[in-house]
């Protein structure tokens, strides 16, 4: 009896420790990894977003070889495509939806494991000087009890990780995307605009480029206030010219307005109406300062589709960076004028 009695306080004390730690530690836990991989981008984003390409190079797939796989569509992609699985004791039953798709850059989903809660998924596409560099993330979340797993779940994850961006690296060397199989390139007219816009330079510095930014459109603000005008779209900025030798950039970063202005009270701030135009027009999403491979992209497909560029450059900032903290979600418009 003795020894039953010092097996149960030591129980005691045991689960005792462990809610105590418990209490200091997160509730959730993300594991994530990256990998530099010498394919393309658009090869990369395939055999992530093709859902039937998953049991290819997935390392789960490998804990049972005659699992039943069941997909949305052939091929599964896309927003809202899903493929379930139903496998052995060891690699279980689950679903893995995807719930959002930006651009070429990000894709987020929802993994499913038999009677437990979603867990979001991420990955991330950046395009290197020889390849595409790979982030993929998940977010685990852990009831109070037992949150202690929070401290080993790196660990164990770990080698699923690795081995599954491996395995999308070897399979994209195997089967490589077509290419133009993953930007998607439009032709448009652009729309008739009242703006107000102002022009400055600067050596190409993100920093300094924001901070001009943002005092430009304060200015801008500050006239549609002044002239009684409200916004009739999304802020932009036109690209003037870049000198490439000298790291320098003149832009011109506007507002579209409610109406004309015959004369501004800001002698700096300048009013001019755009006309609608031929234009190629990409919808890019992730950090400004990773717009140049979209640019070189768009300037390749016109080249190779025997267009000619028709003037300035620009861009047309759809979210709003100070309402919107995930930079993989953040719109931008990148319009080039053809003819």
């Amino acid at each position: 009896m003795r020894i039953l009695k010092k097996i149960l306080i030591f129980l005691v004390v045991l689960v005792g420790l462990v809610l105590i730690v418990s209490a200091f530690l997160p509730g959730s836990v993300v594991v994530s990894r990256t990998r530099v991989m010498p394919i393309s981008k658009e090869t990369v984003f395939e055999k992530v977003t093709v859902l039937q390409k998953w049991p290819k190079w997935m390392t789960w797939a490998k804990l049972d070889t005659n699992a039943v796989y069941t997909y949305s569509g052939e091929p599964a992609e896309g927003k809202g495509a899903w493929y379930s699985w139903k496998g052995n004791d060891k690699m279980g039953e689950g679903k893995m939806t995807i719930t959002e798709v930006f651009g070429t850059d990000s894709v987020y989903m929802d993994l499913v494991f038999a009677d437990y809660d979603p867990t979001p998924v991420v990955f991330k596409f950046f395009e290197k000087d020889k390849g595409t560099e790979v982030f993929w993330s998940m977010k685990m979340e852990f009831p109070f009890y037992m949150r202690i797993m929070g401290l080993f779940v790196d660990g164990m994850m770990a080698p699923d990780f690795e081995g599954g961006l491996e395995g999308i690296e070897k399979l994209g060397v195997n089967e490589p995307a077509a290419s133009s199989s993953a930007m998607k390139f439009t032709v448009e007219e652009s729309k008739e605009m009242n703006c107000l816009c102002m022009t400055d330079s600067c050596v190409v510095d993100p920093k300094v480029i924001g901070e001009k930014y943002g005092k430009i459109y304060a200015e801008l603000e500050a006239e549609m206030k002044a002239q009684k005008l409200e916004y009739t779209g999304a802020p932009f900025s036109i690209n003037e010219r870049y000198d490439e030798a000298k790291n320098f950039l003149v832009f011109s970063p506007g507002i579209p307005v409610s109406g004309a202005v015959k004369q501004t009270k800001n002698k700096k701030v300048k009013f001019c109406k755009c006309e609608p135009q031929k234009v190629l027009v990409y919808d890019y999403f992730g950090d400004y300062t990773k717009m140049q491979s979209s640019y070189e992209a768009m300037y390749k497909h016109i080249g190779e589709n025997k267009m000619e560029v028709a003037g300035n450059s620009w861009e047309e900032y759809i979210t709003d960076p100070m309402k919107e903290a995930d930079t993989a979600k953040w719109n931008t418009k990148i319009y080039i004028p053809i003819k």
